[in-house]
């Protein structure tokens, strides 16, 4: 087996991963203008073994209508293997086929949201990322680097230096507003607040309250036993959907992601006690935090990914557009 040629590529859940580094460029550190907060991306192969072979699925994967076919991904894993020449039949660390891919599928997602924006790529644009490229491998790294590689890590660093730019300031708070009040399940943003009491009976008399038309606020700041959310009201912080169900306990995470918002959830019974859950409506009071992770670079490419259609071939695993990750299918 070939060792991985250089550094594991991968989307970690809070940055953009680095350009696939050319192999004598290994020891250089990764990209740092490419630290973000997009979520991650990563392929697993349906093989069990480290090592895979590469040679005999066609179309490898799609993004609408560009597909990456099986010369492609080979002409990669040549470039970022030392000593390989076409035609070899390559066994390659299940990792630096990670990099090829996983740099291939966010470059093409990005794209992808461009184009639906009416937004294309520059070639003032092109050269300013083969400088920046130059500044991360070197003076070499034009003569170092083979062909395909070269022009994966040319397509990727020019589309993310786009993205950033031409669609930083593309969301206005109205349009914010309007996604958030369609529903998590359309913003990916969820903003709950909740009373928590340990006896039923106060449970229900917070909630008779509610129903009377008392403000919610005023009801947590009297009946709730959460010191950590009563100061503002009830409110706990907004999150997306994934780390809302992480964070709490299944009984009020499932309840509050059934809700609807404005709605007041009846008491529902954990092992704090019981919880009367409302997901907050668009308001002042959370505007600027709805705003803020709704806009997000890992909110934005979680979308951008959710819109595109993808497709992997199964042999190397599924996306999942909920998360941006590939995963093991």
């Amino acid at each position: 087996m070939i060792a991985a040629a250089h550094d594991r590529f991968s989307f970690v859940s809070t940055s953009f991963p680095a350009v696939p580094t050319p192999p004598r460029a290994r020891t250089r550190s990764s990209l740092t203008s490419m630290a973000s907060r997009v979520t991650g991306v990563a392929i697993g192969a349906l093989l069990l073994s480290s090592c895979a072979t590469f040679t005999e699925a066609n179309q490898i994967a799609r993004v609408g209508p560009v597909a990456m076919e099986r010369t492609e991904l080979d002409a990669l894993l040549i470039d970022a293997t030392p000593g390989a020449t076409p035609g070899d039949r390559l066994n390659v660390d299940m990792s630096v086929a990670h990099n090829m891919l996983n740099s291939w599928l966010l470059t093409e997602i990005l794209r992808n949201e461009l184009a639906a924006a009416g937004l294309s790529v520059t070639e003032e644009d092109r050269e300013a990322a083969i400088s920046e490229l130059f500044e991360v491998f070197g003076p070499t790294w034009d003569d170092t680097t083979g062909p395909a590689l070269k022009a994966l890590q040319i397509d990727q660093q020019t589309v993310i230096n786009r993205w950033r730019t031409g669609l930083a300031d593309a969301l206005s708070p109205d349009q914010v507003r309007e996604a958030y009040e369609q529903g998590h399940a359309t913003s990916m943003v969820i903003c709950a607040s909740h009373i928590l009491t340990i006896t039923l009976e106060n449970a229900q008399a917070a909630q008779a309250e509610l129903a009377a038309g008392r403000p919610f606020e005023e009801v947590a700041t009297e009946y709730s036993l959460d010191q950590n959310s009563v100061a503002n009201g009830g409110a706990l912080p907004c999150s997306t959907p994934v780390q809302f169900a992480q964070a709490f306990a299944p009984e009020f995470s499932d309840a509050a992601l059934a809700a609807t918002i404005g709605e007041v959830t009846d008491p529902i019974p954990t092992a704090f006690g019981y919880h009367i859950i409302r997901l907050d409506p668009f308001t002042e009071a959370r505007a600027q935090e709805i705003f803020a992770l709704y806009t997000n670079e890992t909110m934005r490419f979680q979308r951008a990914a959710r819109a595109a259609e993808v497709y992997v071939n199964p042999r190397y695993g599924t996306f999942d557009p909920q998360s941006g990750v590939l995963a093991i299918g």
